[in-house]
Formats: C-alpha cells, structure tokens, sequence
C-alpha cells in the first residue's frame, strides 16, 4: 500500500512539474490554432488546416459533419464528412464546392458519408478554399448539410 502511495505522489509532482514547464506560446514556427467565421485554422511554417463545421439543412435538421482542407507544400487534401443520415441510408449524395460537382459516395447504413480528395493521389484540388461553400446534396438536388471556409 506504502509503495502505491509512493508511486502516485511521483506521478502527481512529475505532472506538475510538466505543467509548470510547459511553454504555451510556443516559438514562431510551432503549430498554432485559431478560430475564426465558425471555422479552425491551424498553422505551422510547412502546413495550413483549414477545418469548418457542416450543418444540417432544413429537410435534414439532424445532419452534420466537417470539412477540412490541409495544404502543405508537397500536397493538398480536401475531406468532407456528414453523418446522422440514417434517412438517406444506402443512397448516393453529391458534394460540391462553390457549386462544382467534386464527387459522390454512397451514404453507410450507419447513416456517414464521406469524401477524401489528395493531390497526392491525382486528385483535383484547389490551392485555396478561403470563402468557398461546402454542400452535401441528395441526388435530386435537395441540400443536405453546408458550410462555408
């Protein structure tokens, strides 16, 4: 039991230690995250993560998800993600950006969908998405989830 205790009071002055060493603006080049329009950014001297909430539309008020947009000097990927569409089960849904078509996938029985694009698989994807939309769409075109970078 005295050992136990031993070991716990180490572990509690070890984190406190940590916690009092612990540097929490970092230098310039480390990662920083920021919220900005609903919307993460993180950014580092190599890489910018741009991360945005979906949100449900009207037909389907429990839908949401995210987009996340990751730009670094060798690629960019684009993923968006929706879930809670257990109504669309096993149906197909279109994505977008800024009206464009950019894919479909088909929606699990779990009611998620997603779609991963990368440069670095030969995809199509902007070097920006500053202020462009997001939409997840049924086949006949009605809005599912949205957002916008």
């Amino acid at each position: 039991m005295r050992t136990r205790l031993m070991a716990l009071g180490a572990v509690a002055t070890l984190i406190g230690t940590l916690a009092a060493c612990s540097d929490v603006s970092g230098p310039p080049d480390q990662a920083t995250a920021s919220q900005a329009g609903g919307s993460t950014i993180e950014t580092s001297s190599t890489s910018t993560k741009t991360i945005i909430a979906l949100v449900g539309s009207a037909a389907f008020p429990a839908a949401k998800g995210k987009a996340v947009f990751d730009s670094r000097p060798d690629r960019r990927e684009l993923e968006i993600e929706a879930e809670n569409l257990k109504r669309l089960a096993q149906t197909t849904v279109n994505f977008s950006l800024d009206g464009a078509n950019i894919g479909s996938a088909r929606v699990s029985a779990l009611g998620r969908v997603s779609l991963s694009l990368s440069t670095q698989l030969g995809d199509q994807v902007p070097t920006s998405v500053t202020g462009k939309a997001v939409a997840v769409r049924t086949q006949d075109g009605r809005l599912v989830a949205s957002g916008s970078f």
